[in-house]
């Protein structure tokens, strides 16, 4: 008898085979236990590390097509060599049927910390810089990239520290 209601992956022997105790006979998973497990870069840890201490962090997945809510509840306990950071471990909302092993696109929602403006990508100049109209003159303005988030077209705009930066501006 399996400990819960789960989904056979594999079976290692056929009807007839003989076995001993201790034997695997079939591996099987809880559909509702699954998580995902995902790379936090190590420049991006101190974001998800700070934002973890006000509860899980929500988030999207998307397999094969199909999206799906997910929350950051924890990180994992060690980083493996040669890796740039630590494995997240994602928590799926609803139930949704999915397979072991597949690959998956997380996207999380990190609070923002400093005042940020959204801009889309075409408005930097190499990474660092945009150009502010000011007084009929272009002037180039640093700033720092934060993120990424949506614009509410459909495309996708980076964030960055908005510095010196009003609104308003050009």
């Amino acid at each position: 008898r399996a400990p819960f209601a789960g989904r056979v992956a594999s079976v290692a022997v056929a009807p007839g085979d003989r076995v001993t105790p201790g034997v695997e006979l079939l591996r099987l998973y809880d559909v509702n236990s699954l998580e995902i497990r995902a790379p936090v870069l190590r420049t991006h840890l101190p974001a998800v590390r700070a934002a973890l201490t006000d509860g899980a962090l929500p988030g999207t997945a998307e397999v094969d097509g199909q999206h799906f809510p997910v929350s950051l509840s924890r990180l994992g306990g060690e980083s493996a060599p040669g890796r740039g950071g630590i494995d997240a471990l994602l928590t799926i909302e609803d139930p949704v049927d999915l397979v072991p092993g597949r690959f998956a696109e997380v996207e999380l929602r990190l609070p923002v910390a400093a005042p940020a403006v959204l801009l889309p990508y075409e408005s930097l100049y190499q990474t660092d810089r945009v150009f502010l109209i000011s007084d009929g003159r272009l002037e180039a303005v640093p700033v720092r990239r934060l993120g990424e988030a949506p614009l509410g077209d459909g495309r996708r705009g980076v964030l960055v520290d908005a510095g010196r930066l009003q609104p308003g501006d050009l």
